[in-house]
């Protein structure tokens, strides 16, 4: 998989989510399942939370999720969240995929074309301009 793959892998995870405004269109925001695809190229920023700016309610529930305490949510997301963890896939991916409903930006992980692992990190993610930090 190519960066340009890579890229459309990190956007499908927000699928419908009003997070993504195009090229070229100041202040416009659109649902994802919108975006412009030219030349096989996604035009568009995401603009995510971090994990820090999560809400005291969705605090709330992915403690009632992760059967944690709410001010211990930070510490667990940042923790290793038993992502290494097979085990526990049925307890950490619902979590997942809730911080990604929730338009939390998450790192990336993607097979590039000699079907290694690489991992982008959230600022590694930032950097490329896929995505950008909403103030909130």
């Amino acid at each position: 998989m190519n960066l340009q793959q890579a890229k459309a892998l990190f956007f499908a995870q927000y699928l419908f989510q009003p997070i993504l405004t195009l090229a070229g269109r100041k202040n416009e925001m659109f649902k994802l399942s919108t975006f412009d695809i030219n030349e096989n190229k996604i035009a568009g920023t995401l603009f995510l939370r971090t994990v820090d700016q999560l809400t005291d309610g969705e605090k709330v529930i992915i403690a009632e999720l992760m059967q944690i305490y709410p001010e211990d949510v930070i510490d667990w997301i940042n923790g290793d969240c038993g992502h290494d963890d097979f085990e526990n896939l049925n307890t950490w991916l619902p979590c997942y995929d809730i911080l990604k409903a929730f338009g939390i930006i998450l790192p990336l992980t993607y097979l590039n074309e000699e079907n290694k692992p690489v991992t982008l990190q959230p600022d590694e993610i930032i950097s490329l301009g896929w995505a950008k930090i909403k103030v909130i």
